[in-house]
């Protein structure tokens, strides 16, 4: 792995944030150019970002391709990845004199838990594997690392692929797509970092998708059940989901249970198989306990309200009980916001949006790979808007500003650890916070104009 340095980080948010402003510009000129020649360009320019990081650059910015590799080689061998942790296998390797499996495992993050990655992932990982294994037999774990890399981008030109349908079917105009597609953001945390959030994303997009054909067919209805029910095995957040869903089947119960059966009978099998396996899913369940108590990193809102409960007395010395105090206020506040804007947006998209935005906001852990999943509702949310709103400017600012937060390797390089000075912190959240109020000052904008012509 290429420990990112200065140097590089700094060629990350200069580039990054000339992109930015170039695709600011871009989207707010739109060309009008036919559908389809916009679209080629928009897939041939983001395959292009995509592979060059693929084919000439080392992983670098995160070291989570590390674990996908090494649960890909372990599914792919018949061994239950959530059966023991990496320093368990390493152990064990060292033990057997397998210098090979030592030297795979060295880069493997948090080598002392059980996988947290969930079933699809799994799936997709070990899938990768077998078929990495049958073109390079010797491959390690470099080359298992730069296949997984090459996967998750073709995901990723899935999702564009998408994305430009569900415009096309609306009738907007398929640049809004490079806010996905060309977003530095996107492709770097993908092609070159080798970040699995675009299987969720590509799943949620899929799912939305359905969701627009769901009234009129059961098989609609069934396929964006299966489609949730795979995001939601990348990451359980996608599961709320189901509730704009069934909102909008409401009056069509019929659908309601088709989808809501494909997606118990998809989990079902997703997760079934890992029961029976040696180990089961208690491991997963562990270090899904010890990630909730313990991490923290680049929150906004979670860190003040943790800070607050222990100002009122409400942690009593109880370990993590402010920490707990301020998960459960964020949970109801993200699940109060999903309820309020399904019942006040008709656009699923656009309901998907402000909770995945949300969810971001809210969090105690919120690297920059976790807005990918707002960032792939944002080319079709905004199409359908008026104009850019609170939520859409703060998703956009934050596809500026999240990137900071890789600050932190050079805190690790100065053996401090994968933290972040609150001055980063701070400006990073400070730039969300503003870009939504750009965002609520063009609403208010919009709205005085429409009220002066009335």
């Amino acid at each position: 792995m290429l420990i990112p340095g200065a140097g590089v980080l700094a060629a990350v948010w200069g580039g990054g944030a000339l992109a930015w402003l170039l695709l600011t510009w871009w989207t707010a000129r739109r060309p009008a150019w036919p559908f389809g020649v916009s679209a080629a360009t928009v897939l041939v320019v983001a395959l292009v970002l995509r592979a060059l990081p693929v084919g000439l650059l080392p992983v670098s910015l995160s070291d989570d391709v590390w674990r996908y590799a090494h649960d890909g080689r372990t599914l792919a061998s018949g061994d239950n990845p959530y059966g023991a942790s990496p320093a368990e296998v390493r152990a064990a390797a060292v033990a057997a004199g397998d210098t090979a499996r030592v030297t795979d495992l060295q880069h493997v993050n948090n080598a002392e838990l059980v996988t947290i990655y969930q079933p699809t992932s799994q799936w997709v990982f070990a899938v990768t594997a077998t078929a990495t294994g049958w073109v390079a037999p010797q491959a390690d774990a470099a080359t298992h690392a730069r296949a997984l890399r090459g996967v998750f981008a073709g995901v990723d030109l899935l999702i564009v692929l998408l994305l430009l349908v569900e415009l096309r079917r609306r009738e907007a105009s398929a640049w809004w797509a490079t806010l996905y597609a060309w977003s530095p953001a996107v492709f770097l945390e993908t092609a070159w970092a080798g970040h699995q959030d675009g299987l969720g994303v590509l799943a949620v997009v899929t799912t939305l998708t359905l969701a627009g054909r769901a009234a009129g067919s059961a098989r609609a209805a069934a396929a964006a059940g299966v489609a949730l029910a795979l995001a939601a095995a990348v990451k359980p957040v996608a599961l709320p989901l189901a509730l704009p869903l069934a909102w909008g089947l409401r009056r069509q119960p019929g659908r309601i249970v088709w989808a809501a059966g494909a997606c118990v009978l998809t989990l079902v099998a997703l997760y079934l198989p890992f029961v029976f396996m040696e180990g089961g899913l208690s491991g997963m369940f562990e270090t899904g306990r010890s990630f909730v108590t313990h991490w923290r990193f680049n929150g906004s809102v979670h860190p003040l309200l943790e800070e607050m409960a222990k100002r009122v007395g409400l942690d009593r010395g109880w370990g993590q009980e402010a920490k707990r105090i301020a998960d459960g206020v964020c949970l109801l506040v993200l699940m109060g916001t999903l309820v309020v804007a399904t019942l006040r947006q008709k656009d699923v998209w656009q309901v998907g949006l402000i909770y995945m935005a949300v969810m971001v906001g809210l969090s105690s852990t919120v690297h920059p790979w976790y807005l990918l999943w707002a960032m792939g509702l944002l080319p079709v949310a905004r199409a359908g808007a008026v104009r850019w709103g609170p939520v859409t400017t703060g998703v956009w600012g934050a596809a500026l500003a999240l990137p900071w937060g890789y600050v932190a390797w050079l805190e690790v390089a100065a053996g401090r650890g994968y933290t972040l000075p609150l001055w980063v912190q701070v400006g990073c959240w400070v730039t969300v916070a503003a870009a939504v109020g750009v965002g609520a000052a063009l609403r208010r904008k919009r709205k005085a104009q429409s009220a002066e012509r009335k």
